[in-house]
C-alpha cells in the first residue's frame, strides 16, 4: 500500500468538488464514462464519495454477458444505452 494513498485519494475528491462547482457554474450536467473496468470502477468510486451529483453512462455495444451482469449486478445505477 502507497503511504500517500489517503492523500491521493482526498486530492482527487478534492478536485471533483472543484470541477462539479465549475460546472453547476457553467449550466453544466456531470456525466462519467463508464465501462465496467477497474478504473472506470475508481472513478464511480471518487464521484460517489465526494458527494456531487452526477450520471454514469454504459455504452453497450459488443461487450460479453459477463461484464453486462456485472455492471447490472454491481452498477445498478449505471445507465445503459446502446
Amino acid at each position: 500500500m502507497n503511504i500517500f494513498q489517503r492523500e491521493i485519494e482526498q486530492n482527487a475528491i478534492l478536485r471533483i468538488k472543484k470541477f462539479s462547482k465549475i460546472a453547476e457554474t457553467l449550466g453544466f450536467d456531470i456525466a462519467l464514462g463508464f465501462s465496467g473496468g477497474k478504473d472506470s470502477q475508481v472513478c464511480y468510486d471518487l464521484c460517489v464519495r465526494s458527494g456531487i451529483t452526477f450520471k454514469a453512462y454504459f455504452n453497450h455495444a459488443f461487450e460479453s454477458a459477463v461484464t453486462l451482469n456485472f455492471i447490472k449486478n454491481n452498477y445498478p445505477r449505471v445507465i445503459r444505452r446502446r
